[in-house]
């Protein structure tokens, strides 16, 4: 299972990318995966090797973290 997670814009996005970070969520950047990375936003977030209790932590540490960040 994937959770694909994107901000509306790219300032959103840097803010939910950093959240993540502060949070040691596993992420890859969408643009990763595109051939236009400029104009694409968005993180992916594996959990397909975690099970529900992990990976409910792992999104409420990341939301937590998002919340009480600098915005």
């Amino acid at each position: 299972m994937h959770l694909v997670v994107r901000g509306r814009t790219a300032k959103l996005d840097n803010q939910l990318l950093a959240s993540a970070q502060r949070a040691s969520v596993e992420f890859h950047p969408v643009r990763a995966y595109v051939q236009h990375p400029k104009t694409v936003r968005g993180l992916i977030l594996g959990f397909a090797a975690f099970d529900v209790k992990a990976t409910k932590k792992a999104i409420t540490n990341w939301s937590r973290e998002f919340y009480s960040g600098e915005r």
